[in-house]
């Protein structure tokens, strides 16, 4: 059995976007922070931090069913560009 997280991205301007399934939260994160690092992506680039990432389920893809779990908050856009910045700025010294 193998069970996937399922995730959501919640825009603080209008509501939650459509969920996705990954392997875990450090995979969903890493997919986040590129979404908001991605030039091409203005609505994320531009507004970062009005975007948050939540764990809202598990995915069981031995039976097919989504089990709900208490929302939980996995890192907001705001803070992944800050730290995307940081890194840029030591990476640079």
């Amino acid at each position: 059995m193998i069970k996937y997280g399922v995730y959501v991205v919640k825009d603080l301007k209008t509501t939650y976007m459509t969920p996705m399934i990954d392997n875990n939260d450090e995979s969903a994160k890493r997919g986040f922070m590129n979404a908001m690092l991605n030039p091409a992506n203005t609505v994320f680039r531009m507004n970062p931090q009005d975007f948050e990432l939540y764990r809202i389920g598990y995915y069981d893809s031995e039976t097919g069913v989504i089990e709900p779990c208490d929302k939980e908050l996995i890192c907001t856009g705001g803070v992944v560009v800050h730290d995307s910045q940081t890194t840029e700025v030591s990476d640079n010294v």
